[in-house]
C-alpha cells in the first residue's frame, strides 16, 4: 500500500500586521509549487586534479509558485497585489498535511515577484503568483 500523502488541504497564509498578529488564508488557491535550489561557483584551478571541474556550494534559495481563482475583491488578493507593488517583504506560513496525519507548517518571508491575473473568455478568472523567498524556511 502506499505511504502517499494527499496534498488537499494545504493552506498559504499572509501575516497580518495588526494587534495581535495573525496568519490569514488567501482565498481560493488551487496549487503550490516549491521549488528550492543551491547555486553552485566553479573553483577549477590549474592544479585540479586530470583537468576535472571543481565546484562549491553556496547559498540556498526557494521560490514558491501559488495557482488560485481570482477574486478582485478579497481582501488577501489586494494586499498579494499591494504588497508586490510596493515591494516590500510579506511573512508566509504554508501549512500543509503531513505523513502522521498532523500538519507541517513552513513559515518564510519573500517578495510577490509575479502576480498575473488571467482572463479567458470561456473559462473562470484566475491568477498565478510567484513569491521569491528570503532567508531560511523555518519548519513546525
Amino acid at each position: 500500500m502506499t505511504q502517499s500523502i494527499s496534498a488537499f488541504g494545504t493552506l498559504l497564509q499572509l501575516r497580518t500586521d495588526g494587534s495581535p498578529v495573525l496568519f490569514v488564508s488567501v482565498a481560493e488557491v488551487m496549487n503550490h509549487s516549491l521549488s528550492r535550489s543551491r547555486d553552485t561557483e566553479e573553483v577549477t584551478h590549474h592544479e585540479s586534479t586530470g583537468q576535472w571541474k571543481e565546484f562549491i556550494a553556496l547559498s540556498h534559495g526557494a521560490e514558491l509558485t501559488i495557482e488560485m481563482n481570482f477574486l478582485p475583491a478579497n481582501t488577501q488578493h489586494l494586499a498579494l497585489q499591494t504588497i508586490q507593488d510596493a515591494g516590500t517583504l510579506a511573512t508566509f506560513r504554508l501549512v500543509r498535511p503531513d505523513e502522521n496525519a498532523t500538519t507541517e507548517t513552513l513559515t518564510f518571508t519573500a517578495f510577490v515577484t509575479q502576480f498575473n491575473t488571467n482572463h479567458p473568455a470561456s473559462a473562470k478568472l484566475g491568477a498565478s503568483m510567484t513569491l521569491q523567498i528570503t532567508g531560511s524556511i523555518v519548519r513546525t
